[in-house]
Formats: structure tokens, sequence, C-alpha cells
């Protein structure tokens, strides 16, 4: 064999496995990441949920007696008549 195609098989040889090993590796990367993006994903819309739920449940009322309910039925039946 030529001087040269020695080089280029040396070349070769040292090139093809680092690129393997590159592509390998991007590859696990992506994988790490999205799965890291993932579930911060799935961490903030727990907390929003949460803070969410929270707001509600502050502005839930207490239960109104039965006579201040008909007295509001009544108003709201009223109004919707006119």
């Amino acid at each position: 064999m030529r001087l040269r195609a020695h080089l280029i098989a040396l070349v070769l040889a040292v090139l093809l496995p680092m690129i393997a090993f590159s592509a390998l590796a991007i590859v696990m990367l992506d994988r790490y990441q999205r799965t890291n993006t993932e579930r911060a994903a799935v961490e903030l819309a727990r907390a929003l949920m949460t803070a969410v739920d929270e707001a509600l449940r502050s502005t839930i009322t207490t239960p109104v007696d039965p006579g201040e309910l008909a007295a509001i039925v009544a108003s709201v039946a009223g109004r919707a008549a006119t």
C-alpha cells in the first residue's frame, strides 16, 4: 500500500470512533435534557395548580342561610324579568 492510503486509513481509524462516540454523547445529552425539561414542566404545572386551588379556596365564602338565598333568588328573578 502506498503512504497516502496508509495515512487515509489511519485518519479514518481515528476519526470514525470519535464521530460515533460524539453522536452517541449528543443523543444521550438530548434525552437527559428532554427528561429534565419535562420534569421541570410537570413541577411548574403542579405548583401553578396548587396556587390556583389556594386562590379559589380563599375566595369561597361561607354558605348563605336559606332566608338570604330566597332574597337573592327573588332579586335575580326580578332583574331578569325587567
